[in-house]
C-alpha cells in the first residue's frame, strides 16, 4: 500500500484542495483534505507532500508574502493545521487497514471512504458549529437566551440573576434601531468595524431619527455591553469600547414635581362620581407618597404591609433592580390604597 498527497491544481493562483492518494494492489484511491484544508500552490512542497516549513529564508518570504496579501488570515496556524491533518489521516488509513488485515478481512475501498468520512466529515461539521458568532449572530443568540432566562447576569453582591423583561424589551429596541441603521449602510457590520466612525455616524443617525440625547445615550450603553459581553467571551479583540470617547452620554432635563400642597388637593379632590378617575388618582399617589417604581407599586398587596414598633411599612422586593426596599407608610397611603 502506497500513500501520497498532491494538489488538485498545481497551477492555481488561488487556493486548491489537497488529496490524498492511495494505491492498493491495482487499485487507485483518492480521498480529499476537506474544503477546510486548502493550500496556495506556491506554499506546497512537491518532493516531500507537505507545506513548506517556513525553515529557510525563502520559504519565510514566502509565507509573509502571502501572510502580507491575507492580513485576516493566519498563514501559519493554517500550514499547520495541514500538517496535522496529513498526519491524521495516514494514521487513520493505517489503522483501518492493520483492523481489517487483523481480522482477515480483505480492504475495500468503499469501505474505507466511509471509514474516513465518518472521522473527518464528523469534524468538520465541530468545526463549523464552534465557528465563532459574527455581531449580529451574537445579539440574536444573546437576546434569545436573555427572554428564556438560559443567560443570567451577575449582581453586586455574587447572586445569578435573569434579566427583567424591561431590559430585555430595552435590548430588543436596540437591536431594531441597530438593524435599520446597518440597512442604512448596506452592510452587515461585524465587531471588527465598529469605530469611533461608527460610533459617531450611529449617533448622527439615531438623531436623525428625532431622538432625544438621553434615548441615544441608552442604545450606546446597549452596545458597549454587546461589546464588553462578546469580548469576554473571546469572539473579537475590539477593544474600542473601552475608549473615554466611546461614552453614554446624558443630558440634564426638568423634572416636573407636584409640591406637597398640590399632592394635597388632589388628595382631598373628591372624584366619587367618577370611579375610574378615583382608582388612577389613589394608584398615582401611591406612587407619589412611595417612591417606588410603577412596575412596582402598581402590585403591592396586604402582605407587602409589615408593623415594626407599632409603625408600619412598605416591604418590597424591586422588579427593576432586584432589591429589597423597606418604605414608612404616610397616613393618606392608608386611604388611597
Amino acid at each position: 500500500m502506497k500513500i501520497q498527497f498532491k494538489l488538485k491544481d498545481q497551477q492555481s493562483t488561488t487556493q486548491t484542495s489537497i488529496r490524498c492518494y492511495l494505491y492498493y494492489q491495482t487499485k487507485r484511491f483518492v480521498y480529499s483534505l476537506g474544503d477546510d484544508r486548502k493550500i496556495i500552490p506556491e506554499l506546497w512542497d512537491d518532493v516531500l507532500q507537505r507545506p513548506i516549513k517556513g525553515k529557510t529564508k525563502e520559504d519565510k518570504a514566502k509565507i509573509k508574502a502571502i501572510q502580507d496579501l491575507n492580513p485576516k488570515s493566519d498563514i501559519w496556524t493554517e500550514l499547520s493545521n495541514i500538517e496535522t491533518r496529513i498526519d491524521n489521516l495516514i494514521l487513520e488509513i493505517n489503522t483501518f487497514s492493520t483492523n481489517k488485515e487483523f481480522n482477515k478481512q480483505p480492504l475495500v475501498l468503499d469501505e474505507l471512504k466511509d471509514y474516513l468520512n465518518g472521522v473527518f466529515k464528523k469534524k468538520q461539521k465541530e468545526i463549523i458549529i464552534q465557528r465563532k458568532l459574527n455581531f449580529n449572530e451574537f445579539v440574536e443568540k444573546f437576546l434569545k437566551d436573555i427572554s428564556s432566562g438560559e443567560k443570567t447576569f451577575t449582581t453586586g453582591n455574587g447572586e445569578r440573576k435573569q434579566y427583567a423583561p424591561s431590559t430585555v424589551v430595552a435590548y430588543k429596541a436596540f437591536k431594531k434601531l441597530f438593524d435599520g441603521y446597518q440597512q442604512s449602510l448596506r452592510k452587515q457590520l461585524n465587531f471588527e468595524d465598529i469605530t469611533m466612525d461608527i460610533y459617531h455616524h450611529f449617533i448622527n443617525y439615531l438623531t436623525a431619527q428625532d431622538l432625544k440625547n438621553n434615548t441615544i445615550g441608552n442604545k450606546i450603553k446597549y452596545l458597549k455591553a454587546i461589546l464588553s459581553m462578546s469580548y469576554d467571551e473571546g469572539l473579537h479583540d475590539n477593544i474600542v469600547f473601552k475608549r473615554k470617547e466611546f461614552k453614554k452620554f446624558k443630558s440634564e432635563v426638568d423634572n416636573i414635581f407636584l409640591t406637597t400642597q398640590e399632592l394635597s388637593k388632589l388628595y382631598e379632590l373628591d372624584l366619587s362620581s367618577t370611579p375610574d378617575f378615583d382608582r388612577v388618582r389613589d394608584l398615582f399617589l401611591c406612587g407619589c407618597y412611595t417612591a417606588l417604581r410603577y412596575s412596582d407599586y402598581s402590585r403591592l398587596t396586604a402582605d407587602n404591609f409589615i408593623s415594626r414598633e407599632d409603625k408600619l411599612f412598605l416591604r418590597i422586593i424591586t422588579k427593576k433592580k432586584d432589591k429589597k426596599v423597606i418604605v414608612p407608610i404616610r397616613p393618606e397611603l392608608l386611604r388611597v390604597y
